[in-house]
């Protein structure tokens, strides 16, 4: 007991963090001491808003990239002043714990704030996790969530990538996950798409495996030191329901934290407190309440992580997929490709958003653009809105099919065109059947592009 008295008044000594909560852990919590930070910035993969962190300039251990890989840039203004002493608190985990399924949990989160002093967070989802609807703060539970951390320990450094994309499910985060996630070498990835799997009707459980155990193959193999956490939203028509518990079951084989903050934000409904008071008119995008609320159930999870002693460093589980990986999985921006004759680069993709350079458009009907691939999935970030007409394609010289990308407001979709192919060379054609005008940003692959033309 005396030895155990020791070493844990050692390790109070040793280390040392703020805490935001209101409610302590016991007096045994380890604590670090911490030098004094500089200031960095953080980076957007979708070129939102920076924001600023402050940083430490003791150097990334295993799983961490350097700055020039992350895009994350440091000033050299440097403060001089100590921080203070304190705990770790749990009071956000303690409330929201049993919203949390902790299973693996999160000690590689908790060894890279208190013994790295940095972590850096990667978020893959849709307009929730974008932050739609939040009026007070950019970023919605984001922000929330990553200036929680540094209030609880504002020595650290703490950068966000944002990989989101409004309207989009699984099958766009396939696509993205290497050049947007898994080239940053995260420590903490979410990935939020429960709802948009929903609205875009992938709610099959092959393809939903496929999907998630991609992510997570592409993730972990680019750093087998990330905690990966499956986070779920829905709204009032319950869109997400048959697709958590698919989602659930991939969570235990890989030991993933998974949270529900759908049912959180239910349960946070009493008789004062209804829907309207934590969503907007769409019932699907929080307002401001709802994104508190949102915020610091995540929080509570990075908590329990952060309470959970020793903070071991260790690699993952990655046990084989279920079925054949889309380990070729890329996102081919349309712009850096031969463009055909009836087509032409537009600088703006959508509803502003300036994804892969831009787009390619057409606004005549007639005009084929071909391209040729060896590999087993073809997709295309394609432009909806009510200007957008009928996209027509054809498979390896096939009948014509029809894609409706009509829609009463502006959003990029992700759309599979071919699927589960033999892994041959392909031809796709395509071409603006009716409408004003199609834009497509990129060509979505499991395999290599050959050509365009």
């Amino acid at each position: 007991m005396k030895k155990a008295l020791a070493i844990l008044i050692a390790l109070a000594m040793l280390f040392t963090c703020v805490g935001c909560g209101e409610d302590p852990v016991d007096s045994s919590a380890t604590t670090t001491t911490i030098e004094a930070v500089d200031v960095t910035t953080t980076v957007d993969a979708n070129n939102a808003d920076q924001t600023t962190a402050p940083s430490s300039s003791k150097q990334p251990t295993k799983g961490s990239s350097s700055t020039k890989s992350t895009g994350i840039s440091s000033t050299s203004s440097t403060t001089s002043k100590p921080t203070r002493a304190s705990e770790f608190h749990k009071a956000k985990y303690r409330r929201y714990g049993k919203y949390i399924t902790v299973r693996g949990g999160m000690k590689n989160t908790a060894h890279r704030i208190v013994n790295d002093l940095q972590l850096r967070i990667s978020f893959m989802g849709g307009s929730v996790t974008e932050g739609m609807g939040s009026s007070r703060v950019k970023g919605g539970f984001r922000t929330r969530l990553i200036n929680f951390l540094r209030e609880e320990c504002p020595s650290a450094l703490f950068t966000e990538t944002n990989s989101t994309l409004g309207g989009n499910g699984s099958q766009y985060g396939v696509y993205v996950a290497e050049q947007m996630v898994a080239s940053t070498t995260p420590d903490l990835v979410f990935i939020e798409y429960a709802v948009n799997n929903g609205y875009d009707g992938v709610r099959d459980a092959d393809k939903l495996w496929n999907h998630y155990e991609t992510m997570i193959h592409t993730i972990r193999k680019a750093n087998p030191y990330a905690d990966i956490v499956l986070v779920y939203v829905s709204d009032r028509s319950e869109t997400s329901q048959n697709i958590i518990p698919i989602l659930e079951q991939i969570a235990d084989k890989y030991q993933l934290t998974s949270i529900n903050l759908h049912q959180a934000m239910k349960d946070s409904m009493n008789s004062d407190y209804k829907w309207e008071y934590y969503y907007g008119d769409d019932s699907v995008h929080p307002n401001d309440n709802g994104y508190d609320v949102m915020a610091e159930v995540l929080f509570g999870a990075v908590q329990y992580g952060l309470t959970t002693t020793p903070y071991t460093y260790a690699k993952l589980p990655l046990p084989a997929a279920k079925g054949a990986l889309q380990s070729e999985a890329k996102a081919v921006a349309a712009t850096s490709c031969t463009i055909p004759a009836g087509w032409a680069k537009s600088g703006k993709f959508s509803y502003g958003v300036n994804l892969f350079s831009g787009c390619i458009q057409t606004t005549e009907t007639g005009k084929t653009l071909t391209v040729k691939f060896k590999g087993t999935h073809f997709g295309v970030l394609v432009e909806f809105a009510e200007v957008a007409g009928v996209l027509e394609y054809s498979v390896d010289g096939g009948t014509y099919q029809q894609l409706n990308c009509n829609l009463n407001y502006s959003n990029p979709k992700a759309r599979m065109l071919l699927e589960n192919a033999a892994n041959t060379e392909h031809t796709i054609t395509m071409r603006l059947a009716s409408g004003s005008r199609m834009q497509i940003a990129a060509y979505l692959m499991n395999g290599t592009l050959v050509s365009v033309g």
